[in-house]
């Protein structure tokens, strides 16, 4: 039997539940996506998002700092 529209042994709150999982990108770095990678300028390397490459748009990021909702798995 379900109790309010959940499976058996299921909850609203259940730390188990897929709708309860962490978002994929939380506990990781910006540099650990397979969006980032590094340009050169100059005599300096910094750490690149790549996210809009394809319009020809680079963008400077922390690669230590936290990974933002568009982080995929390297």
């Amino acid at each position: 039997m379900t109790c309010g529209g959940y499976p058996d042994g299921v909850w609203e709150q259940d730390p188990r539940a897929p709708w309860n999982a962490p978002d994929p990108w939380e506990g990781h770095t910006c540099g650990a996506c397979a969006l980032c990678g590094e340009v050169v300028r100059g005599a300096e390397t910094e750490a690149a998002c790549f996210l809009l490459a394809g319009e020809m748009q680079v963008e400077a990021v922390d690669g230590d700092g936290e990974a933002c909702e568009e982080w995929r798995a390297a």
